[in-house]
């Protein structure tokens, strides 16, 4: 998973998205306030993002 969420924003079409590195959560915030739980959604966004951050990833094929 780790491998997975530090590729997102670096692998193209195969891992499209990007993880919350330097995400603005009040930039988030307006998207899950239509939520019955906005507080635990962003509060769970944020430790995902902990327990999932770690050495940014290229893809193999990435040259450096």
């Amino acid at each position: 998973g780790k491998m997975h969420y530090n590729l997102l924003g670096h692998g193209d079409h195969w891992f499209p998205g990007k993880n919350l590195k330097g995400a603005d959560y009040a930039v988030l915030e307006p998207a899950v306030r239509g939520s019955r739980f906005p507080p635990l959604i962003m509060e769970r966004l944020k430790e995902a993002d902990r327990m999932l951050q770690g050495e940014e990833k290229k893809r193999l094929s990435a040259s450096d």
